[in-house]
């Protein structure tokens, strides 16, 4: 029987979801000719071609679109598997400007659902000042981490 390379199929889902080998990577934690090499290893142990690539673009080609949908449910089983130990489960509160509030957020927090099914998020939509102001005492919380996105979003983790 076969096995799939689970950081492979995982490098295959980010780059489909980004678009992107570089932004892949960096999401990953390492370098995109990594990236790279892991899905050139997953297309020739499928024998398929799962994404057309061209210079500026990386697209899912016909055999990566069937492939993507079973690909997460993979990823998913994965992080069930694991989490079937009683893991500490993780919480993450995002404060959101409600300037950049749309229609992809939805959208965004079933992907993050689907992608860490154990994690509980937080959602907080108020206004710039007061996302900015939450991430100045986030910052000052032990064992927690802030960071502040161009687009005005506050994250905190614990």
């Amino acid at each position: 029987m076969k096995t799939l390379d689970i950081e492979a199929v995982q490098a295959f889902v980010l780059t489909a979801d980004l678009k992107s080998f570089t932004r892949a990577a960096e999401a990953m934690d390492t370098t995109q000719s990594a990236v790279s090499l892991k899905i050139k290893r997953l297309e020739d142990e499928l024998g398929r071609r799962l994404l057309d690539r061209t210079p500026r673009l990386v697209r899912l080609s016909a055999d990566g679109d069937a492939f993507l949908t079973p690909a997460r449910t993979l990823l998913a089983a994965h992080h069930g598997a694991f989490g079937c130990f009683g893991r500490e489960r993780r919480r993450l509160v995002v404060g959101i400007s409600h300037h950049i509030v749309g229609a992809e957020l939805p959208i965004l927090l079933r992907r993050m659902k689907s992608a860490e099914p154990g994690l509980v998020l937080e959602i907080r939509v108020s206004t710039s000042r007061q996302c900015w102001m939450t991430s100045i005492v986030a910052r000052s919380t032990p064992r927690s981490c802030c960071a502040t996105t161009t687009a005005g979003a506050a994250v905190k983790s614990s």
